[in-house]
Protein backbone atom coordinates (compact mmCIF):
# COMPACT_ATOMS: atom_id res chain seq x y z
CA UNK A 1 0.00 0.00 0.00
CA UNK A 2 1.28 3.52 -0.74
CA UNK A 3 1.04 5.45 2.91
CA UNK A 4 1.77 9.23 3.33
CA UNK A 5 2.43 10.20 7.12
CA UNK A 6 2.67 13.80 8.19
CA UNK A 7 3.89 14.78 11.64
CA UNK A 8 6.30 17.63 13.04
CA UNK A 9 7.05 15.00 15.28
CA UNK A 10 10.49 13.68 13.73
CA UNK A 11 11.18 10.91 16.37
CA UNK A 12 7.14 9.58 15.83
CA UNK A 13 7.47 9.98 12.48
CA UNK A 14 10.49 7.77 11.80
CA UNK A 15 9.31 5.01 13.85
CA UNK A 16 5.61 5.06 12.36
CA UNK A 17 7.94 4.97 9.12
CA UNK A 18 10.25 2.21 9.72
CA UNK A 19 7.09 -0.23 11.47
CA UNK A 20 5.22 0.67 8.38
CA UNK A 21 8.05 -0.28 6.02
CA UNK A 22 8.93 -3.19 7.78
CA UNK A 23 4.87 -3.98 7.45
CA UNK A 24 5.97 -4.09 3.29
CA UNK A 25 4.16 -0.56 2.63
CA UNK A 26 5.81 2.19 0.88
CA UNK A 27 5.70 4.80 3.17
CA UNK A 28 6.57 8.88 2.33
CA UNK A 29 7.08 10.91 5.17
CA UNK A 30 7.09 14.82 5.88
CA UNK A 31 7.50 16.80 9.19
CA UNK A 32 6.37 20.35 7.37
CA UNK A 33 2.98 20.11 6.11
CA UNK A 34 3.82 22.35 3.00
CA UNK A 35 5.48 19.84 1.57
CA UNK A 36 3.33 16.87 2.18
CA UNK A 37 0.49 19.22 0.45
CA UNK A 38 2.51 19.77 -3.00
CA UNK A 39 3.48 16.25 -3.11
CA UNK A 40 0.15 15.23 -2.52
CA UNK A 41 -1.50 17.82 -5.14
CA UNK A 42 -0.92 15.63 -8.27
CA UNK A 43 -0.46 11.84 -6.46
CA UNK A 44 -2.99 9.27 -5.04
CA UNK A 45 -2.46 7.72 -2.00
CA UNK A 46 -3.77 4.40 -0.46
CA UNK A 47 -3.57 6.24 3.37
CA UNK A 48 -2.88 9.26 4.30
CA UNK A 49 -2.08 9.29 8.30
CA UNK A 50 -1.53 12.63 9.57
CA UNK A 51 -1.47 14.65 12.91
CA UNK A 52 -3.81 17.27 13.74
CA UNK A 53 -1.52 19.96 15.58
CA UNK A 54 1.44 20.79 13.33
CA UNK A 55 3.01 24.31 12.94
CA UNK A 56 2.43 25.52 9.44
CA UNK A 57 -1.47 24.18 8.79
CA UNK A 58 -3.15 21.72 11.50
CA UNK A 59 -4.33 18.27 9.66
CA UNK A 60 -7.92 20.08 8.59
CA UNK A 61 -6.42 22.65 7.20
CA UNK A 62 -3.51 20.71 5.08
CA UNK A 63 -6.90 18.31 4.27
CA UNK A 64 -8.81 21.21 3.15
CA UNK A 65 -5.69 22.53 0.55
CA UNK A 66 -5.44 18.94 -0.91
CA UNK A 67 -9.06 18.34 -1.59
CA UNK A 68 -8.78 21.23 -4.32
CA UNK A 69 -6.90 19.10 -6.34
CA UNK A 70 -8.90 16.06 -8.52
CA UNK A 71 -7.00 12.31 -7.41
CA UNK A 72 -8.33 9.29 -5.96
CA UNK A 73 -8.15 9.52 -2.04
CA UNK A 74 -7.86 6.50 -0.07
CA UNK A 75 -8.43 6.37 3.85
CA UNK A 76 -7.23 9.12 5.86
CA UNK A 77 -6.30 9.00 9.87
CA UNK A 78 -5.95 11.76 11.61
CA UNK A 79 -4.43 11.86 15.26
CA UNK A 80 -4.16 13.93 18.22
CA UNK A 81 -3.67 14.61 21.74
CA UNK A 82 -5.83 17.27 21.76
CA UNK A 83 -9.15 15.28 20.33
CA UNK A 84 -12.11 16.73 22.12
CA UNK A 85 -11.05 19.98 20.75
CA UNK A 86 -11.38 18.82 17.19
CA UNK A 87 -15.14 19.57 14.82
CA UNK A 88 -15.40 15.95 14.14
CA UNK A 89 -18.21 16.96 11.71
CA UNK A 90 -15.78 19.13 10.13
CA UNK A 91 -13.25 15.39 10.10
CA UNK A 92 -16.63 13.95 8.69
CA UNK A 93 -17.04 16.30 5.23
CA UNK A 94 -12.91 15.84 5.07
CA UNK A 95 -13.01 11.92 4.33
CA UNK A 96 -11.32 11.45 7.93
CA UNK A 97 -12.24 7.67 8.34
CA UNK A 98 -10.69 7.66 11.78
CA UNK A 99 -9.54 9.47 14.65
CA UNK A 100 -7.18 8.19 17.22
CA UNK A 101 -6.04 9.90 20.72
CA UNK A 102 -2.40 10.23 21.29
CA UNK A 103 -0.40 8.35 22.65
CA UNK A 104 -2.07 5.46 20.37
CA UNK A 105 -1.65 2.25 19.83
CA UNK A 106 0.46 0.78 17.20
CA UNK A 107 -1.64 -2.69 16.96
CA UNK A 108 -4.87 -0.40 16.50
CA UNK A 109 -3.21 1.97 13.97
CA UNK A 110 -1.67 -1.21 11.95
CA UNK A 111 -5.58 -2.81 11.79
CA UNK A 112 -6.83 0.32 10.54
CA UNK A 113 -4.58 0.67 7.70
CA UNK A 114 -5.04 -3.19 6.66
CA UNK A 115 -8.73 -2.27 6.77
CA UNK A 116 -8.44 0.02 4.13
CA UNK A 117 -11.04 0.82 1.99
CA UNK A 118 -11.62 3.73 -0.89
CA UNK A 119 -13.19 6.89 0.46
CA UNK A 120 -15.01 8.46 -2.66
Amino acid sequence: MNIVIVDNDQPLLRSLEILLRNEGHRVAVFHKALQAVDFLRNRSVDVLILDYVMPELNGIELLERVKKHPRRQGKVIMYSGHIDQIDRSKLDQLGVSDLLAKPFDLEKLCNLINQQTEVV
